[in-house]
């Protein structure tokens, strides 16, 4: 696949906009301005920093693979964010009753 500055660079060839990081009232003006803001990341990221994903879910911040937006530019169509989503993988442990 694409490295990260190959990933911006196609995004903002295409009319999107990159950021290295956000902040919350930027998020909420984003979110209100029917914007949509997707972090592209590998599932072992969401798995390292859960308490920031699960904080920025709640915003409506979607985390995706890459994949997600290379699919999106090369059908012209934003793709079914199920497909792509990383999520933190549940703990077998924690999933066994005692």
């Amino acid at each position: 696949l694409m490295d990260n500055q190959e990933l911006r660079t196609l995004i903002t060839l295409c009319g999107g906009h990159t950021c290295s990081s956000l902040r919350t009232d930027q998020v909420t003006r984003w979110t209100a301005q029917g914007k949509m803001i997707v972090v592209l990341c590998e599932q072992s990221y969401v798995a390292e920093c859960q308490d920031k994903y699960w904080k920025c879910v709640e915003l409506g911040i979607r985390f995706c693979s890459p994949e997600f937006i290379i699919k999106s530019i090369a059908q012209y169509q934003v793709q079914d964010y199920a497909i792509y989503e990383e999520e933190p993988q549940q703990n077998e442990d924690d999933n066994d009753e005692e």
